[in-house]
């Protein structure tokens, strides 16, 4: 099966997504490499691995909860790697005025968000995060081939974080989302455990916002190309009328079922410290938080990677 092609977001131009972009030349003999990744001795608990070849070319995957990577048809020759962690949080666009103040009497009833309280986010030295200042260089010959990503904490970097640190629920990478309860644009009930065993893509959006309207073709486009696949997309929307938020929903073609937020101010993303309008949260079919803030190419391949060995159990919606 082909890997589905998403429509990118205009004017986003990350560092790993432009090197992906680029022709090596050659094509990668068939091999993976495969190892953990440890910082300051410690399995990374989230993140993503490039590799880049002497000719350009580019592979990567997603890192395992348990520090564990995978990479099927590396480059090959003197191979340098990068390691970066999905920790960015930049705010897109602003609310309308209207929005800065919360009308209590536009929140919706019976929502039911609980959090842990707020822990540090695993980070890294900004170095590995750039193939020329990593220092993470392997000769990687075709076949099977084992390669322990051992990155430094060193005076003044970012501190370690252990698994046993972190809560199990919470808005971090590697913890299991918070649940949310309440009800869609219809007034029907939901929640987001329903979706467990599937892929979930939380975008918070709101049709007052222009850059969350200029997602909606590249959100369609990917619920689309994984109707076949355990994935689900789903919404928060904070637009202040939930009845004009359904019709627009509706004359937009919009797939996805959303909870009515009210506001940017609501109750969700306040709850889940939403800073800007659109923001994206990834979930593995655990529930576990996998990316945050991630759009365009950095999205689609996240995505796209979670699904490929996901199989959705008997049941799920």
């Amino acid at each position: 099966m082909t890997a589905p092609r998403f429509v990118p977001v205009a004017a986003v131009a990350l560092l790993v997504p432009v090197l992906s972009l680029g022709c090596g030349g050659d094509r990668a003999p068939p091999g993976s490499v495969s190892g953990r990744v440890l910082y300051g001795g410690v399995p990374l608990m989230e993140g993503r691995v490039t590799l880049v070849g002497p000719k350009g070319q580019v592979a990567g995957a997603v890192v395992q909860k348990d520090g564990t990577y995978r990479i099927e048809n590396p480059p090959t020759g003197l191979v340098r790697a990068a390691v970066a962690v999905y920790d960015q949080r930049v705010v897109r666009s602003r609310s309308p005025a209207s929005a800065k103040t919360p009308d209590p009497a536009a929140q919706p009833a019976g929502l039911a968000v609980s959090i842990a309280p707020p822990t540090p986010v695993v980070r890294i030295p900004g170095r590995y995060g750039d193939p020329e200042t990593s220092g993470l260089t392997c000769q990687i010959n075709p076949g099977e081939q084992e390669w322990d990503l051992l990155l430094a904490a060193g005076p003044g970097d970012p501190a370690v974080v252990r698994p046993e640190d972190v809560p199990a629920v919470g808005l971090n990478v590697g913890q299991t989302a918070p649940e949310i309860e309440g009800e869609d644009l219809e007034g029907k009930r939901f929640k987001l455990s329903d979706y467990r065993g599937k892929v979930a893509v939380v975008m918070f959006y709101g049709h007052w916002c222009s850059l969350s309207r200029a997602d909606f073709a590249p959100a369609r486009a990917m619920a689309d190309a994984l109707r076949d696949r355990p994935f689900v997309m789903l919404g928060v929307n904070t637009d202040h009328d939930r009845a004009v938020a359904l019709t627009r929903n509706r004359s937009q073609d919009l797939p996805w079922r959303s909870w009515w937020d009210g506001s940017v101010l609501g109750t969700i993303s306040e709850a889940w410290q939403i800073p800007g309008m659109p923001y994206y949260v990834v979930l593995d079919g655990r529930g576990v938080i996998r990316g945050k803030n991630l759009i365009g190419p950095d999205l689609e391949r996240l995505v796209t990677e979670l699904t490929a060995g996901a199989a959705t159990p008997p049941g799920a919606p």
